[in-house]
C-alpha cells in the first residue's frame, strides 16, 4: 500500500483486506437515474464533461457530491436487499494493481495509459462509455481514468494515528478523463481530497501535497461489498 514517491502516498506499508467484491465498472448514468431518478445536477462546468450534459447512458455517472453518493447506495440497497458501499483506499488499491494477479504494470492493467483508459490524450475531454479499455489483471475496466471514483476512507497522512484524524474530506482514487497520465506518477498511488465546497478549496488542500497538481476531472463511484 502507498508508495515512497509523494509525502501523502508514503511510507509504502503492508495493509490486509478480507475478501470483497468491487464493481467490474464504474457506475453509470443509466444506474444512476434508475435509483435517484434524474442525473446530478452540474455544480461546476470544470468538474464535470459534456457526456453528463448531453446524456450518456452507458458513460459514468459524474459530478457526483459525496452526500450524494451515500443516498445512492441506501437507495440502492433497499431496492435490491444488499449491502453495497464504497470501496475502502486499501480495497481500492489491491483491486487497482491486479489483487494476487498483479503483473506489476504501472497503471492498472498495462503500462500503456492510453490502452487501459480515457485520458487528456483520447478522451476529447469527455467521459466514455465504460468497459471499452482494456481490463486489468482481475478484469476490472477503467481503474485509471474516464472518472475520479471516491472511497470511503476521510483523506489524512498514513503517518497520523486514527484517533487523531480528521474528518473532513474524502479520498479520490484512479484519476480521469482530463488528467495527464505521466510516468512520473504512479496512479494507482495517487491519493487526492474530495470536497465540492469551493475551487479554491479543492486547490488549496491539493497544493498541500501536490504543488503543481489538483484534480481536472469529474468524480463519479464504483461499488464494493463484503464477500460473506
Amino acid at each position: 500500500m502507498g508508495s515512497n514517491w509523494s509525502p501523502s502516498c508514503s511510507p509504502e506499508h503492508k495493509e490486509i483486506v478480507s475478501s470483497f467484491y468491487i464493481g467490474k465498472y464504474e457506475i453509470t448514468q443509466e444506474q444512476w437515474v434508475e435509483v435517484m431518478g434524474e442525473l446530478p445536477k452540474s455544480k461546476d462546468e470544470k468538474y464535470t464533461s459534456k457526456s453528463l450534459e448531453l446524456g450518456c447512458p452507458k458513460c459514468p455517472v459524474e459530478g457526483v457530491e459525496y452526500d450524494e453518493v451515500m443516498l445512492f447506495i441506501e437507495k440502492l440497497n433497499t431496492l435490491l436487499g444488499q449491502n453495497y458501499r464504497l470501496p475502502t483506499e486499501s480495497e481500492w488499491e489491491f483491486a487497482a494493481i491486479g489483487g494476487n494477479k498483479s503483473k506489476g504494470y504501472f497503471f492498472s492493467g498495462g503500462n500503456n495509459a492510453e490502452k487501459i483508459g480515457w485520458t487528456i490524450k483520447n478522451s476529447d475531454t469527455q467521459t466514455h462509455p465504460v468497459g471499452l479499455k482494456q481490463p486489468n489483471e482481475l478484469g476490472i475496466f477503467d481503474m485509471n481514468g474516464n472518472v475520479f471514483e471516491v472511497c470511503s476512507d476521510w483523506f489524512n497522512d498514513y503517518n497520523i494515528p486514527i484517533e487523531n484524524q480528521s474528518k473532513e474530506l474524502h479520498i479520490l482514487r484512479g484519476g480521469g478523463y482530463n488528467d495527464f497520465y505521466v510516468s512520473k506518477i504512479n496512479w494507482m498511488k495517487l491519493r487526492i481530497p474530495f470536497s465540492y465546497r469551493t475551487k479554491d478549496d479543492i486547490r488549496q488542500m491539493a497544493n498541500q501535497t501536490y504543488p503543481t497538481y489538483f484534480p481536472l476531472s469529474s468524480v463519479g463511484l464504483r461499488l464494493s461489498k463484503n464477500s460473506k
